[in-house]
């Protein structure tokens, strides 16, 4: 399948064949998007969401609040709920959804697992796909509201920092959350890196 290539040729050194690949060993794994009602947290320039669409679900939710972002978003997704918000806000309170993609995400933010908590409790998803790099567990200076990076709130004050988990933690945590690991794809390859994939069914 040919996918469109939604990050310019200089960003991170992408080209179009690498995405076509990339989302093409994603694709099959997102089928549990069909018919269902999707919430994808971040989804900055609809990179996955083509892929999630493709599936032709009942709606897509999607929160980002990059201002470049959202104007491609709006322009390329107008099917879709755009939400203009930071995720942390948006999900203090609970929405139903049966799917939720968080890709390229968790390892932006200073408090990943609190992420994995509200996504838990305040969507009660049967399926969550987590996609990030498995580089150890380090703390890192995160310029927010820059491209790429976690988008806050005006006048919202952030420690500026990122906290970056390994894939085990990822996983014992989502465990201790009531879901098993049905997906775990190691092999994919974005941003000249290796990100893990994995689905997690609740239990």
């Amino acid at each position: 399948m040919r996918w469109k290539n939604v990050y310019n040729a200089d960003q991170s050194g992408i080209d179009t064949v690498s995405i076509n690949e990339y989302l093409d060993k994603l694709y099959p794994y997102l089928n549990i998007c069909e018919n269902k009602r999707i919430l994808e947290i971040g989804p900055f320039n609809g990179i996955h969401t083509q892929v999630v669409k493709s599936y032709n679900p009942k709606k897509i939710t999607l929160v980002e609040l990059y201002e470049h972002a959202l104007i491609a978003l709006k322009q390329d997704y107008p099917e879709c709920e755009i939400v203009e918000n930071d995720i942390f806000h948006y999900l203090e309170q609970p929405h139903e959804f049966d799917v939720v993609i968080c890709c390229g995400v968790l390892y932006h933010l200073h408090s990943p697992l609190h992420l994995l908590e509200l996504i838990v409790n305040r969507t009660s998803a049967k399926f969550i796909c987590i996609e990030s790099f498995d580089a150890g567990l380090f703390i890192n200076q995160e310029d927010d509201n820059t491209m790429g990076a976690r988008q806050l709130l005006p006048n919202w004050k952030s420690t500026n920092t990122s906290i970056k988990i390994p894939k085990e933690t990822i996983i014992t945590a989502m465990q201790n959350l009531e879901y098993k690991l049905n997906v775990c794809d190691e092999s994919l390859v974005k941003f000249n890196t290796c990100p893990f994939f994995c689905v997690f069914e609740k239990i």
